[in-house]
Order: C-alpha cells, then structure tokens, then sequence
C-alpha cells in the first residue's frame, strides 16, 4: 500500500515505508520547480537516489547535479537544498533516518501549499513548522532558532495555529497507474558523500 501527497503544483510524493526507524517515499517533480528552503537536519541522515531526471544540489556552499543512477548520502548537520531547474521531470527516491514523524511534516507542508499558505507563511506559522519538527533553516544560529522559534511556536499554539490537519493526510492508493512511482533503492548506483 502507499500513500500519496500532491502539492498542486506540479510536485508528487508517493510514502514507501514510514516507521519510527525510516522513511522511503519518491519525489516526482515537473520542470523548473523552485529550490527547497536551504535547512539541516540535526538528528536525520537523507540519501538522495535520482531515478530518472536530473536534480540539482547544494550542499553546504558545494553545488552538484545528480542524474539518473546516482545518489548522494545527507550527513545529519549538513545544511542542503534541491531542486529541478530542466524542462524534464525529476523521479527522486529518498529516504530519512530515522524517520522522526517527517511523514506527518510532509503531509503537513503539502496541506499548507495546497491551501496557499507556504513558501510565504505567516511568521507565527513557520515558526510552528519549523518547531514543530525539529528543522532548522541555513543561515541563523540553531540556538537561536530553537529559543526564538520556540517561544514563537507557543504563540502560535495559543492562538489557535495547527500546521497539520486530518484532510492534509495522504490518500492510501493500492495501486497506481505509473508503475514508475514503484521504487527500491538500486545497489548498482553510483553513490556519493560528503
């Protein structure tokens, strides 16, 4: 069984596997989507395995491009964004260890885009995002983040914000049509890490 997300925007998740310990989902983007807001994980580890497409990289201040076949491995710590600036679609398999609930984050972020309240949120709403799942955006100190983001996040509470909803749940599918949505990561890939 898998669960799908759809931003409405030309972005598609499609969950493999999501337990305490991992999370698998494919990625498939359209053409020209905007970078991901540069962030770091400070507990999770990401691999990045391109199925088909090109997917371009910053890693820290080192820019790459993965095309199909090859995969990079996210250190935790690391700050990072993607994304697809080519006219074709990018199939990325990706996975997150451990998962730490970003299933739900997921759910969460394509809820609000659906709803048109990201890239741009409200500042009491992004600081619950952020708090909320221990993420954290390039550029400000962590312990920074982690107080002011805090106490920004029980406003938010207070007030009434939610950053997850029951209808922001992905749909479970038993089967898709684009039997290419189906991934398993691929031994014979060319692997790279930082």
């Amino acid at each position: 069984m898998q669960t799908i997300l759809d931003d409405g925007h030309g972005k598609r998740l499609v969950f493999l596997e999501s337990t305490p310990q991992k999370l698998r989902f494919d990625e498939i983007s359209k053409g020209h989507t905007r970078p991901v807001q540069p962030h770091i994980h400070l507990k999770q580890t990401q691999r990045f395995e391109v199925k088909s497409g090109t997917l371009a990289m910053r890693l820290g201040k080192k820019e790459q491009i993965l095309r199909a076949g090859e995969s990079v491995i996210i250190p935790a710590g690391i700050p990072h964004t993607y994304w697809n600036p080519y006219d074709q679609e990018v199939h990325v398999y990706i996975e997150l260890e451990p998962a730490l609930n970003y299933q739900r984050f997921f759910e969460s972020v394509y809820g609000l885009t659906r709803e048109g309240l990201l890239p741009s949120p409200h500042p009491l709403l992004g600081a619950l995002l952020l708090n909320e799942y221990e993420l954290y955006v390039q550029g400000l100190p962590i312990l920074f983040q982690k107080v002011t983001f805090g106490i920004l996040a029980s406003v938010a509470r207070t007030l009434g914000y939610k950053v997850w909803k029951p209808d922001y749940r992905a749909l479970d599918s038993l089967a898709t049509s684009d039997s290419t949505l189906i991934s398993e990561p691929n031994s014979s890939i060319q692997r790279r890490s930082l």
